[in-house]
C-alpha cells in the first residue's frame, strides 16, 4: 500500500486494515444485507434509565446518518464517540417482574431463551400502559445499545473499531501491553502505523483487554449479546470484549428473508 499521505488516502487504509481483521474481503459479504453494532456495556446499562432519556428517543426516526455523526474525534475507545439508535436498540426484559409483561410477549423478537424487544415497540408499551421509566430498572432490564450507523458494514466496522475520524482519533499502543497471538504478525501489513497501533490495541489479549484496549473474538458472539445471534437472518460477523466482562461489541449482518 503506498502511503497514506492525506485524508483521501484513509479509507483504502481502513478498509485494508478491515479486511485483515475479518480474513475476508468486504466485497465478500452480502451486499444486500444490513449490518449494525451492538454495544453492552454494564455502566451504561445500569444508568440507563437514569440518564435522562425520553420516550420521544425510542420513537425517534430510523438514523440515516453515518458512524461520525457524533464523534469527538478524541484518541479513545470509549462509548461517547458513538450515537445510539435508541428505536433499534434491543431491550430484553426480565418480564416475571415487569408490570407489563403480557404487552411484551406479543410484541417480542424471535429470539429463543429471551423477552426481547426493539426500544420503538418498548416505548410504545410503557406508553400504552403509563408505565414510566422510573418503574423499568437496570434490574429488570438489559439494554444492547444499537450504534448509529449507515448501515454499511464498512461504516460498522469504523464504528466498531473507533476509526470514524481517522487519522484523528487513533489511540497510541500501550508500552507492555500483548497482543493475541492470533494478531501479533497478522496486523503487521496495516498502515500507515499509526492504525496499525490503533488496531493493535483492539486485539489484545482477553489479559491485558481487562484493564485496557479490547479482546478480539472474531465472529464469535459474546455472551452478552447472544440473543442477537438467535435472531433468525442475523449472524455475527465481528466481536470484541472489554474488561473482565464488563462491556462488549459486536457486528450483526441482518439478511431479509426471502418472500418468493
Amino acid at each position: 500500500m503506498r502511503s497514506v499521505s492525506d485524508r483521501e488516502d484513509w479509507p483504502a487504509a481502513l478498509r485494508a486494515a478491515f479486511e485483515i481483521l475479518l480474513r475476508r474481503p468486504l466485497d465478500a459479504y452480502d451486499p444486500e444485507a444490513t449490518y449494525a453494532l451492538y454495544h453492552w456495556d454494564d455502566i451504561l446499562n445500569d444508568e440507563f434509565f437514569e440518564a435522562g432519556h425520553t420516550m420521544e428517543e425510542l420513537h425517534a426516526p430510523e438514523s440515516r446518518h453515518g458512524s461520525p455523526v457524533a464523534d469527538t474525534g478524541e484518541p479513545e475507545l470509549d462509548p461517547d464517540r458513538w450515537a445510539f439508535d435508541l428505536g433499534r436498540s434491543v431491550f430484553e426484559v426480565d418480564d416475571w417482574e415487569l408490570p407489563v409483561r403480557e404487552q411484551l410477549h406479543r410484541v417480542r423478537l424471535p429470539a429463543k431463551g429471551s423477552v426481547a424487544v426493539l426500544g420503538g415497540e418498548f416505548g410504545r408499551v410503557l406508553v400504552q400502559r403509563d408505565v414510566s421509566f422510573a418503574e423499568v430498572s437496570d434490574e429488570l432490564t438489559t439494554v444492547l445499545l444499537r450504534v448509529v450507523t449507515d448501515g454499511s458494514l464498512f461504516d460498522a466496522m469504523r464504528a466498531a473499531t473507533w476509526t470514524m475520524s481517522a487519522p484523528e482519533g487513533l489511540v497510541p499502543f500501550r508500552e507492555g501491553a500483548e497482543v493475541d497471538e492470533r494478531w501479533r504478525t497478522a496486523l503487521d501489513p496495516i498502515e500507515p502505523p499509526a492504525l496499525r497501533q490503533h488496531m493493535r490495541m483492539l486485539c489484545l489479549t482477553a489479559h491485558w483487554a481487562r484493564s485496557d484496549g479490547a479482546h478480539y473474538i472474531g465472529r464469535r458472539c459474546p455472551d452478552m449479546l447472544d440473543t442477537l445471534a438467535k435472531l433468525p437472518g442475523h449472524a455475527v460477523v465481528a466481536g470484541w470484549e472489554f474488561g473482565e466482562g464488563q462491556a462488549a461489541s459486536a457486528i450483526v449482518q441482518m439478511t431479509a428473508p426471502r418472500t418468493d
